[in-house]
């Protein structure tokens, strides 16, 4: 920023103007990460009590949506997501016999069921108040035919006011409330603070998880590339969206607040929601009030001045 003799800090529209057209310039950042730096470089200001407005300036609006145009976007990274039916292929592949097995079975049942980010179920380490932050022994509540999973914080929860999600029971193998109780009745806690899910050696970290989450794809058949952690949440969504849940319901279960979950959709399931909605717009719906008085008005009209006969004839 330093280039054209501007100043640095604080920031003005010609020193970020040269500084964006010198990276726009540049055929290794793309448009996306030029808007990352530029957030970075008004949070600086912010930190440091400097003055921010000329980050809302339109003109540097302008010039990113000119980059856009000329530069455009990076297509999205493939993302892929575990369904129900991905769900109940993989299960089979986990030995439920073992100690890890049984803690990374309950994990993705419970992931998919309760829409859960990966980390929401998983830690990289655990103190005397990480029951305060990540799921524990204590964040379970059994009860007849479901169970009550207490999420202590999440990325829609910084504050740590804690979400209630009641999960119900199902007839297969994916039951998140199966897999949770034979989970307590074979391994119970020495605390109820203890981690919910855990494994023999290490922690139950993001990167073990995934690990877990591929070799077992791997042993369905399935190739895991682009799989990740949120994937369950992703799958989650979509077989919603295939059991025919509206996305307002979509959302209460994900506890998504934004249309941020129209990014979970695969393109099959856009697909076939914008065919069930064409369906619909070729259904037969019985006349609207407006149809039916535009034919009684038009069969009603008659002209006000008829003329005789002999004018018409000519």
């Amino acid at each position: 920023m330093t280039a054209h003799n501007n100043p640095p800090f604080p920031a003005t529209f010609l020193s970020l103007a040269n500084w964006l057209g010198h990276l726009f310039q540049s055929s290794t950042v793309s448009v996306t990460s030029i808007q990352a730096y530029l957030a970075g470089v008004r949070n600086y200001h912010i930190d440091r009590g400097m003055d921010s407005l000329i980050f809302n300036d339109e003109r540097i609006k302008r010039i990113i949506k000119g980059a856009k145009r000329v530069i455009g976007t990076a297509p999205p990274r493939p993302r892929k997501e575990i369904t129900k039916d991905i769900l109940l292929a993989i299960l089979p592949h986990l030995n439920k016999e073992t100690y890890d097995d049984l803690n990374i079975y309950a994990a993705f049942c419970t992931a998919f069921a309760a829409f859960l980010r990966c980390g929401e179920f998983t830690w990289d380490s655990w103190k005397t108040d990480s029951h305060l932050f990540y799921l524990s022994r204590r964040s379970v509540q059994f009860h007849e035919n479901s169970v009550t999973l207490d999420l202590p914080s999440s990325k829609t929860d910084p504050y740590r006011q804690g979400t209630r999600i009641p999960l119900a029971r199902s007839s297969d193998i994916a039951c998140p409330v199966t897999a949770l109780s034979l989970l307590f009745t074979r391994y119970p806690s020495r605390a109820p603070s203890d981690p919910l899910f855990s494994r023999t050696l290490g922690t139950f970290n993001q990167s073990w998880v995934i690990s877990r989450l591929h070799s077992t794809l791997l042993a369905a058949g399935i190739d895991p590339t682009s799989f990740s952690g949120h994937s369950f949440r992703r799958g989650a969504a979509n077989t919603a969206a295939a059991a025919g849940i509206p996305t307002a319901g979509i959302m209460e279960l994900g506890r998504w607040k934004s249309d941020a979950v129209n990014r979970y959709f695969s393109t099959d399931t856009i697909q076939s929601n914008r065919l069930l909605l064409s369906q619909q717009l070729h259904s037969q719906p019985g006349p609207t009030t407006s149809t039916s008085s535009l034919i009684a008005s038009s069969d009603a009209f008659q002209p006000s001045n008829p003329l005789p006969d002999s004018q018409d004839r000519s």
